[in-house]
This record gives structure tokens, C-alpha cells and sequence, in this order.
């Protein structure tokens, strides 16, 4: 049988048997994918900084299930979104920072990012202003919306809800609230807020959530550095702004 020329195997040996990696950076999920209109609860649970085959930037997300609905049945279940930062994908990163009260003019300036860059993946963001990245206000519930990818059914964020671990939704026919009726937040800590407080909704200007109380004072933390333009650039693995595979 024919063996690989030195000219078909022309990577460093050296540089990657010394290269460092992390094992089991994610949770394996074995479970199925739940149908469309199936209401999960879970947080976003890693972000990452980086740029689509176009070079136009983007925000990664993974959002993980936990067991706070449907009896645990999907807890783990792996959710990713390319959210670019393009007017084309605005339904993608709008509904997002909509829901947990950021806004563009945070992400431009105030985005946290681990000091090295995951080669696989982009910078990996630690937080946007003060809301933290798998932190207290991090849970949401997601309606799931099913699409297929290779073959597979992949998991996707339909549409962002409050979290409420003591109300397990089971329906998939659970009606849409109003509005007028949304919190800004996904959640206020473990325990939730107020049936009052969830009551209350984001003053909106221009299509974007106008934080309420004190998040309209806040001032930039005094830690960090903000992401520069050159970081999460990574290999050209995207296929569009849509298309691209979450690894």
C-alpha cells in the first residue's frame, strides 16, 4: 500500500506535540434534540469574540440546558448561535441583547475577554459591562427552534424567555406573553425576582432596551481590557453569517 510523501505530512511535529490544550472543555450531550416550540431552561454558558469568513465580527454563544425543566430530560443539551454583527443578522443579536438589557454601545466598548485567544473558537468573553457570562443573570429559558446541519438536528434559540425554576413548562403550546409584560433580565439571581418586578419591561429606543435604574449610571468596571480588533480571528472554518458549524 502507497505511504504519504514528506510533502502530504507537512505540518510541525515539534510544535504540535508541545502545543497545550484543555480536555472536556465542554459537556457531552448523548440526549435527543427536543422538537420546535419545546421551552427550555439553561444559561449562557461560554462566549467567544470572533469574526465570520467575511471578516465581519461576531459573538458566539453556547447556552446549556439544565434540569429546571421537562424533569431534567434535556439537561446539557448544547444550544449555539453566530450572532454577527451585521444589519443582515440583526434578528439573531437584536433578541439577545434585548433580553438581558445590553446594549450595541456596551459590546463596542465595555466586551471583557480572557488574556488568549481558544484557536478554535476566538477570544473567550468573560463579561459585557457588568453582565457576566455564565454569572447570576446569565439564566433564561429559550423556545427551541429545530435546524438541521450535516444531516443532524441542531438545537437553536427560537426566542428568549424569563427563567422561572419553579414553573417547569411542559406544554410546547405555551402562548407567547406580551410585550409590554417582559423583564429586561433573564433572571434576578438563583431565586428569580418578584411577580411585580417580572412584570415590568425595558423602555425601548430605536429597536434596543434602555437598561432601568441604576444600569443607566453605571460606570465602566476598572478591570480588564476591552476586546481589541485583531483578537478571535481564527481560521477561515466559516461558511456565512448562518450557515457556520458551531465548532
Amino acid at each position: 500500500m502507497p505511504r504519504l510523501k514528506p510533502e502530504d505530512t507537512d505540518f510541525d511535529l515539534d510544535e504540535l506535540e508541545e502545543a497545550e490544550y484543555t480536555e472536556g472543555s465542554y459537556t457531552s450531550y448523548d440526549g435527543k434534540v427536543p422538537p420546535n416550540g419545546t421551552i427550555v431552561g439553561g444559561n449562557v454558558k461560554k462566549m467567544w469574540w470572533t469574526r465570520t469568513q467575511n471578516d465581519d465580527p461576531m459573538i458566539k454563544m453556547l447556552f446549556q440546558a439544565d434540569d429546571s425543566t421537562h424533569d431534567g430530560e434535556y439537561e446539557d443539551l448544547p444550544v449555539w448561535e453566530n450572532m454577527a454583527l451585521t444589519a443582515g443578522a440583526k434578528f439573531k443579536w437584536a433578541p439577545f441583547l434585548d433580553f438581558f438589557g445590553l446594549t450595541l454601545k456596551e459590546v463596542k466598548t465595555k466586551t471583557f475577554v480572557a488574556d488568549e485567544d481558544d484557536p478554535q473558537m476566538g477570544a473567550p468573553i468573560l463579561k459585557v459591562g457588568t453582565w457576566e457570562v455564565d454569572g447570576e443573570e446569565s439564566f433564561a429559558r429559550i423556545v427551541v427552534k429545530r435546524e438541521r446541519y450535516d444531516g443532524n438536528w441542531q438545537a437553536h434559540v427560537g426566542e428568549w424567555l424569563p427563567y422561572d425554576p419553579s414553573d417547569d413548562v411542559e406544554s410546547e403550546e405555551e402562548p407567547e406573553e406580551p410585550e409590554e409584560e417582559r423583564p429586561t433580565r433573564g433572571r434576578r439571581g438563583r431565586g428569580g425576582g418578584s411577580s411585580e418586578e417580572a412584570g415590568k419591561a425595558p423602555a425601548r429606543t430605536g429597536g434596543r432596551a434602555t437598561p432601568r435604574g441604576a444600569r443607566t449610571a453605571r460606570s465602566a468596571p476598572s478591570r480588564g481590557k476591552s476586546a481589541p480588533a485583531s483578537r478571535g480571528r481564527r481560521g477561515s472554518r466559516a461558511q456565512g453569517d448562518d450557515q457556520e458549524p458551531p465548532f
